[in-house]
């Protein structure tokens, strides 16, 4: 036994003895089966996992060169004396192979490894193996076959178990070069080549992870695409395939060719276009176009699918099929010519779809009396939004410079449209069946614009500022809603994609040329708490509604006047404010001297007319109905002693009656609503029991019954109670 091989064995029954008696009962066990071969030049290292340990085992890979004659500067930990001379080849791998491409050729090398576990627990180290880097002669042949299982990729015919494999192309590497050199590939190299444009239409190199019999071999599948960045197509024609290796030293070997035909029919190059309406939004509007190129004449299937607002295509709904009784010409020599389908938006009964996820198809077919030839491998299906929308709306209202309000605004296709104009303080909601806007409170709808707009693009509609009886609107604010539907009554999404009504405004800012006839003084339409009433709680704010409908200048809220006065003629004081369309309103600390209110409002017109003082007097009166609320309100028995207990309250009409249980600290524990139509005493019985269905404690907690009237009252009473059972 030579010196270096004494070394490595005494390093690795140091390191064995090491791990032997370590502490650590959960060390892995040392690798098996270790081997180093020669791989082309490289050296490839195998082994067996180690057994054992903690977590996952990681492997350290050392070796030794034969003729070192320097020290390592990374000797493996715990190697002893001997440690020095290994080096680390690489750490940390999960794998059990690793091939050494830092290696000399013609050197000759021993190996060992070591496993560590996710604790640190190292394992003993493996035997020792060694083997000599030798690569092939850079200029040496090798030999290179290359054969495929068919020349014609032809997916109407083909005889292979699956039409859509293609042509499998199979390549073999003799173990030695013609020098006698063991030859391993680290690369196989594809190209396939276009004979028409002589192009490469598809790439493909395959990295080479075994080998170590010495023969390599393999295949690739090529069902007839083309790759590029944006989409797969197929076209007939003659084909060459390249095939080359490349060594471990980076060296590219001769090219094998072979010639490869296709025949195939394919749908390729599928476009859809269609109109974009808005800047805001883009609307995808009909019609939609599609067009495609097919490999060879044949007859075609365009199949418009409604996704139905899901991911799978199983649940699509058929909307429109598209067939021909004769077949679609081809794309040519020159691969340039298109077929085309155009589609109105209209499904198999000739009604309009409405907006949605939509998807279409293309098939593609030999025999149009049935799928048996179709090109199923290749009908394909691509999903498209269809928009019916009203984007890019606009406003310019009246102003010095312009008499009429302008309303513009983008439809994405032929529609029914119809515009309200409101009052400021309107509020909306939409009709479950039309889509149309329901303005509240009725009152409110100035003007209504309806009519059939038949083409898509920019609209727009003008307001001279008169309602529908021709009366004049003051200067202010005014909502716009904009609704649309198609000739089937499928509504018109808004910006956001939904079919919420759209709301906008316009202003209307009279010059004094255009109010100089207004000669009479605004009026009160109403006023809130409304004259006469009578109040039985606190309040905060009193309001009026003004309006100026005979001259048409507008009301000028801001110098309107509201004041109120308290039952001792002292003046509430307080803020004012306006909606800003034909609204003030007073808001005042909370009020809870019983007795007579009085308000006094004074309307003004934005030319100057003002009106008389109109008075409006309202009392407050929180004395009878409140007290004799709390005053019917108890429980018992209290303190609870059993596992019941019963509410008892009286209600003055009908209320929405609500019970609330809170510990002594706020917490509420229990509640319960209870809907009672009549007036009268009222009993509801309790289990002593928690929202959970937990018995309380004994402990002291607190009741409050609150009692909402259908007029809008409200009377609560809040009482202790206690549990001792």
């Amino acid at each position: 036994m030579n010196k270096l091989k004494f070394i490595i064995l005494t390093l690795v029954t140091a390191v064995s003895i090491l791990f032997l008696v370590s502490p650590a009962a959960a060390a892995p066990n040392a690798p098996t089966g270790f081997t180093a071969v020669n791989f082309g030049g490289p050296i490839r290292l195998a082994w067996t996992a180690s057994t054992g340990g903690v977590g996952t085992v990681t492997y350290t890979v050392y070796r030794v060169e034969a003729d070192s004659t320097t020290i390592p500067t990374n000797p493996p930990t715990g190697a002893g004396t001997y440690g020095a001379y290994a080096q680390t080849v690489t750490f940390g791998i999960t794998s059990t192979s690793y091939v050494d491409t830092s290696v000399s050729d013609g050197t000759t090398y021993y190996y060992f490894v070591t496993g560590n576990d996710g604790t640190g627990e190292s394992s003993p180290a493996t035997t020792v193996s060694s083997a000599t880097s030798d690569y092939p002669d850079a200029d040496a042949g090798y030999y290179l076959t290359l054969s495929a299982t068919e020349t014609t990729i032809d997916y109407e015919t083909s005889t292979l178990a699956n039409p859509s494999t293609g042509t499998i192309i199979t390549y073999n590497i003799s173990d030695t070069d013609q020098a006698g050199h063991r030859f391993v590939a680290a690369k196989i190299n594809y190209d396939i080549i276009d004979n028409f444009t002589d192009t490469t239409i598809y790439k493909e190199i395959q990295e080479i992870s075994g080998g170590s019999t010495g023969i390599n071999t393999g295949q690739i599948t090529w069902d007839g695409r083309w790759f590029n960045t944006t989409q797969y197509t197929k076209h007939n024609g003659s084909y060459t395939v390249q095939v080359w290796a490349t060594d471990f030293a980076g060296t590219d070997h001769p090219k094998v060719t072979l010639t490869i035909t296709v025949h195939a029919v394919h749908v390729n190059d599928v476009i859809q276009t269609f109109t974009d309406f808005g800047t805001t939004t883009i609307a995808h509007s009909l019609p939609m176009h599609f067009s495609y190129q097919l490999t060879q004449d044949a007859w075609t299937t365009i199949t418009i699918y409604n996704t139905n607002g899901t991911v799978t295509t199983s649940d699509d709904t058929l909307v429109k099929r598209f067939t021909y009784s004769a077949p679609r010409n081809s794309e040519g020599q020159d691969r340039n010519f298109r077929e085309y389908q155009t589609w109105d938006g209209t499904d198999e009964n000739i009604k309009l779809v409405p907006t949605g996820i939509y998807r279409f198809a293309i098939d593609a077919y030999f025999d149009h009396t049935g799928a048996a030839d179709r090109d199923t491998a290749e009908g394909r299906g691509w999903t498209f939004a269809l928009d019916k929308r009203i984007v890019d709306i606009t406003t310019t209202g009246i102003s010095a410079s312009n008499a009429l309000a302008s309303i513009k605004y983008t439809l994405s296709e032929t529609a029914n449209v119809k515009i309200k104009i409101c009052k400021s303080s309107t509020t909306f909601s939409t009709d479950s069946t039309t889509g149309e806007a329901i303005p509240s409170p009725a009152a409110n709808l100035v003007k209504t614009f309806t009519f059939y707009q038949q083409s898509s693009g920019e609209q727009e509609i003008t307001w001279d500022g008169n309602d529908e009886g021709g009366v004049a609107m003051g200067k202010g604010v005014y909502f716009v809603v904009i609704t649309a539907t198609d000739a089937e009554g499928n509504r018109f999404f808004n910006t956001s994609g939904t079919d919420n009504l759209f709301r906008t405004s316009v202003s209307i800012d009279k010059t004094a040329i255009q109010i100089a006839t207004d000669s009479t003084a605004p009026t009160v339409s109403s006023v809130t708490p409304a004259n006469g009433a009578i109040l039985t709680s606190s309040f905060t704010e009193v309001s009026a509604v003004l309006a100026d409908n005979t001259g048409g200048s507008g009301v000028d809220l801001a110098n309107s006047t509201i004041t109120m006065t308290d039952p001792g003629g002292s003046i509430v004081t307080g803020t004012q404010s306006n909606n800003g369309s034909d609204t003030i309103t007073l808001t005042v600390a909370a009020q809870t001297i019983n007795g007579t209110y009085t308000l006094r409002i004074t309307p003004r017109d934005l030319v100057g007319n003002v009106a008389s003082q109109a008075t409006y007097t309202f009392s407050l009166n929180t004395s009878g109905e409140e007290g004799d609320f709390k005053e019917s309100v108890f429980i018992y028995p209290n303190p609870v002693k059993g596992r019941s207990a019963t509410f008892a309250y009286s209600l003055a009409g009908a209320a929405t009656v609500t019970i609330d249980v809170y510990t002594i600290l706020g917490e509420k524990i229990w509640s319960k609503v209870i809907y009672d139509n009549s007036s009268g005493d009222k009993r509801v019985s309790w289990r002593i029991i928690n929202n959970d269905g937990e018995v309380l404690a004994d402990d002291l907690y607190l009741y409050k019954i609150t009692a909402e009237y259908s007029n809008g009252n409200t009377r609560t009473a809040t009482k202790k109670l206690i549990i001792s059972k």
